[in-house]
């Protein structure tokens, strides 16, 4: 694997740490924008690790969809990823600005989404799970 592909995942794993302790502080209340907004990012950096590992050029972007576009020649299953992409990058946005709040539902259905395709990427890049 190429030094920027770990970097990559280096951040992706940091940020899925995070919205892993944020939705349940050992202290105080969770913050479910910020785990929202942590669990986009951890999915975006994934694929940005996949796609610097296989050679494949992606403009600054922070759109799942585009990101996905690129990877599907390599891994055309995850297609099936589409629709849950859509829905954390809309999470990602719409919560960052006053008059939206996430719900634990809501990060929770996030985290999900990074936790499952965490682990798809992690086989598809031949890294160990955990």
């Amino acid at each position: 694997m190429t030094e920027i592909a770990l970097e990559w995942i280096e951040k992706a794993e940091g940020d899925f740490r995070s919205a892993q302790l944020e939705i349940h502080p050992p202290k105080g209340k969770p913050n479910y924008d910020l785990v929202c907004f942590l669990s986009q990012q951890c999915v975006e950096k994934y694929l940005k690790g996949f796609l610097t590992n296989s050679q494949i050029r992606f403009s600054k972007t922070h759109d799942l969809a585009v990101l996905l576009d690129l990877a599907l020649p390599q891994e055309p299953l995850w297609e099936s990823w589409r629709n849950a992409f859509e829905r954390i990058t809309e999470y990602a946005v719409e919560f960052r600005y006053p008059g939206e709040n996430a719900d634990p539902k809501k990060a929770q259905t996030a985290l999900t989404i990074a936790t499952t395709f965490r682990s798809e990427a992690r086989n598809s890049l031949a890294l160990l799970n955990d």
